[in-house]
Formats: structure tokens, C-alpha cells, sequence
């Protein structure tokens, strides 16, 4: 038990009740993403990956996203298959956890270079034939994405706290996801370390 450890707990309540993941790893196996079903036992989506992020349900359960090896992976909980979402090009890696959003999935990439990008995938479905990744805000050169996340009463709003390059500054934007301008909300030094 002293090689083996699990991390990166999430859990979210169903259509059948409670369910869980999370990422089990071992020494010289590596991690595993793994989901407990509450009519079922635990199930291994993912095996011997280098690594597995935070897990991240949907709003009903039913799936979640996970950064697995640089690449965003959606999980269906229920039928226990796995997909890739967004691989990123070389010279770029994903940054913390994804965020879902009105059937929207939100990440930040970071290029070659420092410069991070927040990205809003769209999922393929009725009305988008495949799936793609779009830009909502790119950092300024030098600086970086803290946190986001969508504003859940305005459906084209998001927010963003964005470290300038100097280090000592940080400011929450509210970002329009239609026109994509940005607009300061407040500028602090400590805003870097709180969610929006």
C-alpha cells in the first residue's frame, strides 16, 4: 500500500444516485482513472496512463472530462467508454482541469513560448457536424490564466482571472464569448489566487 496512492477525488449524483472517480496510481504502473458506479463495482476507464487530472462531471453525472497524458478525455460513466475531445498540437499542453458549461466543455492551453490561450470546445452533435476548439481569451505574452469559469445566468459571459507578466498584478475579465472583447472587472495583487 506505502507505492500506491489515489488523488484527484471528484463525485457527482446521477439518474441511479451517487458517482465517483478518481486517480489510482501505482509505482512502476502508473495511474489509472477509475469510476464507482452505484450499481456497480469499480471499473478502470483508464490504464497505466503517466498521468490523470482532476476528474470533472457533467452536470447529471453521466460523463466527465479528464486531462489524461496532455489530452482531454470524455469518459461515459454509464457505458464505460472513453473518447479524446482535444489533442493538442505539438509545443502546446494542457493547463489544469477543463470546466463544462451548457453543453460547452472550457480548458487553457499553454503554446510553446508561455503564451496560454483559454479555449471553448464545442461538441459535435445535431447542429455542429464535428467537433472544434475556439480561442475565448489569450493571455498577455508573459502573463497567465488563474482560473475561469462561465457565469451560470448569462450564457455568452465567462470570467477569467489573468496574471499580467509582471508578476505582481492580477485582473478578473469578464469575457463575451460572442464579440470576444474583454472587459476589467477589478485589478488587485491578490486576485490571481481567488476563483472567480
Amino acid at each position: 500500500l506505502k507505492d500506491e496512492t489515489c488523488a484527484a477525488f471528484a463525485g457527482a449524483r446521477n439518474k441511479d444516485g451517487w458517482v465517483c472517480a478518481w486517480a489510482h496510481r501505482r509505482r512502476g504502473w502508473g495511474a489509472d482513472l477509475v469510476v464507482q458506479r452505484p450499481t456497480s463495482r469499480q471499473e478502470v476507464l483508464v490504464a497505466r496512463a503517466d498521468s490523470v487530472g482532476w476528474p470533472v462531471f457533467s452536470p447529471d453525472g453521466a460523463e466527465l472530462l479528464v486531462v489524461v497524458d496532455n489530452v482531454l478525455k470524455l469518459c461515459d460513466c454509464e457505458k464505460g467508454e472513453t473518447e479524446t475531445l482535444y489533442a493538442p498540437p505539438d509545443g502546446e499542453k494542457l493547463k489544469g482541469a477543463p470546466r463544462w458549461s451548457d453543453g460547452a466543455v472550457f480548458f487553457v492551453v499553454a503554446a510553446k513560448g508561455g503564451r496560454e490561450t483559454l479555449k471553448q470546445l464545442h461538441r459535435a452533435g445535431e447542429y455542429v457536424p464535428e467537433a472544434f476548439a475556439e480561442d475565448v481569451f489569450v493571455a498577455s505574452a508573459g502573463g497567465s490564466i488563474g482560473s475561469f469559469d462561465k457565469a451560470p445566468d448569462e450564457p455568452f459571459r465567462v470570467a477569467v482571472t489573468h496574471r499580467l507578466a509582471d508578476a505582481m498584478v492580477a485582473e478578473v475579465l469578464v469575457v463575451d464569448l460572442l464579440t470576444r472583447k474583454a472587459t476589467c472587472m477589478a485589478r488587485d495583487a491578490r486576485v490571481e489566487y481567488a476563483a472567480p
